[in-house]
């Protein structure tokens, strides 16, 4: 009798043991999670869009540069689409951006297609902005948006 106490004693210590590390590692894992998904803070701040081409043929190109500040480096999606002489939504191209360097001031030119199918008139060029940072997971699933202010423009009957 007193043999199987002394045997059984390591195996309860080793079962708390190992209870206690996978408590341990789930908490951590779940304390990770809930930071990564309470990190919704835009990458950047102070970013403004200014129109290069404020009139443009149908098939022509609308083209935008962006002034901002970039607090962290992250990777962005910028999806837009045109509402057109007709008040129709258009939606373009989705392009990519990667990021790289250090944070601080940035400029990029973009420029989409105004799609044939435009009506010419009064428009205007409505921007978003997805932003996925790198090791916050979280963030590519559901990535952080910014909705920047509608750009207005024309668009013409092709030439």
């Amino acid at each position: 009798m007193a043999l199987s106490l002394r045997i059984q004693r390591p195996l309860i210590g080793l079962y708390h043991t190992a209870i206690a590390i996978l408590v341990l590692t789930a908490t951590s894992a779940l304390v990770w999670l809930g930071l990564q998904a309470f990190d919704r803070k835009l990458s950047v701040h102070d970013g403004r869009g200014d129109l290069l081409t404020p009139i443009v043929p149908v098939r022509g190109r609308v083209s935008v540069q962006y002034d901002l500040i970039r607090d962290r480096v992250c990777g962005i999606d910028i999806t837009a689409s045109i509402i057109d002489g007709a008040d129709e939504m258009r939606p373009l191209v989705t392009l990519h951006r990667e990021v790289s360097g250090p944070s601080g001031p940035d400029h990029f030119t973009r420029s989409w297609q105004v799609p044939p199918e435009a009506a010419p008139g009064r428009a205007k060029l409505r921007v978003g902005w997805a932003y996925a940072c790198p090791g916050n997971y979280v963030q590519v699933m559901s990535p952080a948006i910014l909705s920047l202010p509608d750009v207005p423009f024309t668009i013409t009957p092709a030439r």
